[in-house]
């Protein structure tokens, strides 16, 4: 069985490459064609893996003429991508050529714009199947999107992810570099500073924590964007500087290192499909504390997890939820549902039916 997945651009954060190696590690042949590939992603890629970064822009007539030669050329057994116009070009490809392909749809639909929300409608409609990696990215589809897409060639599969284990001396020179306490009650946050993950929210329900805690807790906000000065002023005007750290943008292994030492994971988005960092922070058990969106309460029961009502929260009440001595392990809860032998189990199972068919 040869997998051939195709990306727009291969980052360190694409589900793609955990599906790639865990394939790899399974015996399979595995390929990976794309137009582009972050420095930190082709040091993440399995060295059994073929990697072919095409010359030509995808969206051109010679990036489409090269793609589909390729293609040809390598013939592999299931063609598989995650990305609109991607999966839109290749399901044409995969029809012309005879071979099954597959889109994975990551995201909900008011997540993307008009063009791409066309895009990926035309591809699961011509694609052999498509895998939603949860039910409220399947249920997000519009009513009229619904009538075009026929839900019987369709999976829910979740991600599944294995994190490292963390060295106690990168443990250790982290909290030297932050000035963390090991008797700081530390909470994290991960992710790209725009208004759709609410984190002023978070700076607000933040000061509230503080005071739970009388002062002996720290927030770490993990990444950059558009919303950085906005995240700044309102740490100014909550007077909490002492207590946030804006660590910027810093690679995997030290993100994995503050999730394995954080008490705390929150993130009250508006909107999400399923989120990979929500499961690295369970993976290394820290409770989440999480917005009361449907995607959240598919991935974490509630005896797990803090929810936090769009409205907030009581102070009393938060506390109550914060203190609470009857929460259940999110790293148990995780290794039972979302660990990446289950997800490549089930994609594994899948491949072989499109290849059947």
């Amino acid at each position: 069985m040869h997998i051939v997945h195709v990306l727009n651009k291969a980052s360190v954060t694409s589900s793609a490459i955990n599906v790639m190696n865990c394939s790899v590690n399974r015996g399979c042949s595995v390929s990976l064609i794309t137009s582009s590939i972050e420095p930190e992603a082709l040091r993440a890629i399995s060295s059994k893996l073929d990697i072919y970064i095409l010359k030509n822009n995808l969206t051109s007539l010679e990036g489409l003429n090269e793609l589909y030669l390729l293609v040809k050329k390598i013939n592999p057994s299931i063609l598989h991508s995650q990305h609109a116009k991607t999966g839109a070009i290749i399901s044409i490809i995969a029809k012309l050529l005879r071979i099954p392909s597959l889109i994975e749809n990551g995201a909900k639909r008011d997540n993307y714009n008009f063009v791409n929300r066309i895009l990926f409608t035309f591809a699961e409609m011509m694609s052999t199947q498509t895998v939603y990696v949860s039910n409220s990215v399947k249920k997000s589809l519009s009513s009229f999107e619904k009538k075009l897409v026929k839900f019987s060639k369709s999976k829910v599969i979740y991600y599944g992810i294995d994190v490292p284990l963390i060295k106690i001396s990168k443990v250790d020179s982290l909290r030297t570099k932050y000035s963390i306490s090991k008797d700081s009650i530390l909470i994290c946050h991960t992710g790209r500073f725009v208004e759709v993950k609410r984190q002023v929210e978070i700076l607000n329900i933040f000061s509230k924590i503080i005071k739970i805690y009388n002062g002996n807790a720290k927030l770490l906000m993990c990444g950059d964007g558009p919303l950085k000065s906005r995240l700044v002023n309102e740490v100014e005007r909550l007077k909490i500087n002492d207590y946030v750290i804006f660590t910027g943008m810093i690679n995997r292994d030290d993100i994995y290192t503050l999730l394995s030492i954080s008490d705390y994971f929150i993130m009250l988005s508006k909107t999400e499909g399923h989120s990979l960092s929500l499961l690295e922070a369970m993976a290394y058990d820290a409770t989440p504390i999480l917005s009361m969106i449907d995607s959240f309460i598919e991935t974490v029961p509630d005896d797990i997890a803090i929810y936090i009502p769009q409205e907030g929260l009581e102070d009393s009440k938060l506390e109550s939820k914060l203190l609470s001595t009857n929460k259940k392990s999110a790293q148990d809860y995780y290794k039972s549902r979302y660990n990446e032998g289950i997800m490549i189990d089930s994609y594994h199972k899948l491949y072989r039916e499109l290849i059947v068919r």
